[in-house]
Formats: C-alpha cells, sequence, structure tokens
C-alpha cells in the first residue's frame, strides 16, 4: 500500500513537534531525577537527530562502535543491576 501525499506531509509536520517535545521531557527527566540523558531520533526521512542534555553525548558513526555502546550498556545494567 503506497502512502499518500497527505500522510506523507502530515509525517513531515508532525515530526519536529514530536522530536521538540520528546527533547523537552528528556530535560525535565534529566532536571528532576538529576542524571544524564541522551537521545537518538531518526525522522521519517531517516535524518539522524542525536540530544544529550550536558552536551557530552558523541554519536559514533561507525554502526561497530553503536553496537558495543549498546552492548556495554545491557552488560552493565544486567550484571550490575543499573538502569
Amino acid at each position: 500500500m503506497k502512502k499518500s501525499n497527505s500522510t506523507s506531509l502530515g509525517l513531515k509536520v508532525t515530526y519536529p513537534k514530536r522530536r521538540d517535545a520528546i527533547v523537552k521531557k528528556a530535560t525535565e527527566l534529566s532536571v528532576l531525577c538529576g542524571t544524564d540523558v541522551s537521545l537518538i531520533l531518526f525522522s521519517p526521512k531517516g535524518k539522524l537527530t542525536s540530544f544529550a542534555t550536558h552536551g557530552r553525548f558523541v554519536l559514533p558513526w561507525d554502526p561497530s562502535c553503536i553496537y558495543s555502546f549498546f552492548v556495554s550498556f545491557f552488560f552493565v545494567t544486567l550484571f550490575f543491576g543499573v538502569g
């Protein structure tokens, strides 16, 4: 099934609003919980947006680096019960 032009236009208009709302919520979460928050978002066209509450988040462009980051995160979460 092919998307209509109006649906495609709606996604283009809606995504920036959703992105801004998610970034705002992440900022609020960071302030309320006193923690760092990082986001990785993809637009309907596949454009990457990254955000970090304290600007320390650096997105590696090499897929193997991204994979190792997530493996390390889940290992620490499971092993130490953090998260």
